[in-house]
């Protein structure tokens, strides 16, 4: 008689362990490539595409930091960023911009890190904010000494000069207050704490203002 050939269908177990696995690859593949973007992203200038990617990176960054010091100190890292990218745009409404994000990057990093300085008597978040003035500055002063009197980037460089230098006096203020005991923050500039005058213990010193 003749030879007949039965086909066996795939069992549903199967065939669902094939669609998952299919999907999880799908998933590593585009995790991967999203990965690869946000890396690239990373050097990435005004007019790349890829530019709003890494300021929302920047931003996704401050909504998780998990302190007020760590969130200053991004702050300030991102300052230090507009500053390199300003220096790479010809364009002076967008190296004017560029500063403007900086500046206020600069103030809201300063008013984080000093204001706990002085709550916490901590030199670290001080110190942090010295050293990233002290570099901005030199940057900025290097900047404007190769640059012709009549560019109009010059007076972006000076506002932003001047605003560190405000920065310097508040924290030369919490410096001369950090380890006094009656020190403590009665409100605030953009840029920094207003403090108390401090009131050493009795017998010691003469009161430093702020």
């Amino acid at each position: 008689g003749a030879v007949t050939t039965t086909s066996i269908a795939p069992r549903p177990f199967a065939r669902r362990v094939r669609a998952r696995g299919a999907i999880l690859v799908g998933l590593a593949v585009g995790t991967l490539a999203i990965s690869g973007i946000a890396t690239a992203s990373g050097d990435a200038m005004p007019g790349n595409p890829l530019y709003g990617l890494k300021r929302s990176q920047e931003t996704a960054q401050l909504a998780l930091a998990g302190s007020p010091v760590n969130k200053g100190q991004l702050y300030l890292s991102f300052a230090s960023k507009r500053l390199s990218e300003a220096l790479g745009s010809a364009n002076a409404k967008q190296f004017g911009s560029l500063l403007a994000d900086m500046d206020t990057e600069t103030q809201d990093g300063a008013l984080l890190l000093l204001t706990y300085a002085i709550t916490h008597h901590d030199q670290r978040a001080l110190r942090t904010v010295v050293d990233f003035s002290a570099r901005q500055h030199t940057q900025i002063n290097g900047i404007l000494g190769d640059m012709s009197r009549d560019d109009p980037r010059r007076d972006y460089l000076l506002q932003s000069r001047t605003l560190l230098d405000k920065v310097d006096l508040r924290s030369d203020a919490v410096s001369a207050g950090i380890d006094c005991p009656g020190e403590h923050v009665i409100g605030s500039y953009p840029y920094g704490p207003i403090l108390a005058q401090c009131t050493p213990p009795t017998g010691t010193g003469t009161p430093s203002g702020p």
